[in-house]
């Protein structure tokens, strides 16, 4: 029964993720067909880095394999590598997971720790009847 429970939540965990995630320096789109892509900005100093792969969500954790890699002023990541992130939030606006340990802290990229993502919030069209008032003549 427990392993039911992990698939369903799992399930669950997979379709809150759709959509494009974004914190102070990243904007990361999970897609339904099980990729992703993103991007990390910095402008002081100058970094940029540039990412895609594909996802999953096993057991509350969010499995990434990076397949494509792009930066500037800052050591690239290898292609393959595979982060594994607990998922410790989630709901319709805020993703939360704590963050492997870099496997070079020096690097000042990848630190372990809690990263928070958000989505911004659906706009919803309303649309108003004008009404009329009446005006008084003096």
């Amino acid at each position: 029964m427990l392993l039911t429970a992990c698939h369903r939540r799992d399930a669950r965990l997979r379709e809150q993720i759709l959509g494009t995630w974004y914190n102070d320096h990243n904007e990361i789109s999970y897609l339904p067909d099980g990729s992703f892509h993103g991007k990390f900005t910095r402008v002081s100093p100058d970094r940029e880095w540039t990412y895609a792969g594909t996802w999953d969500v096993k057991n509350g954790f969010l499995i990434a394999t990076l397949t494509n890699s792009i930066s500037k002023n800052i050591p690239n990541v290898a292609l393959g590598e595979v982060d594994r992130t607990e998922i410790i939030l989630m709901d319709s606006r805020h993703l939360a997971f704590v963050y492997p340990v870099s496997p070079n802290p020096k690097d000042g990229f990848k630190t372990n720790g809690i990263m928070h993502f958000t989505k911004p919030p659906q706009w919803v069209v309303v649309h108003v009847h004008a009404c009329a008032f009446p005006f008084y003549r003096a």
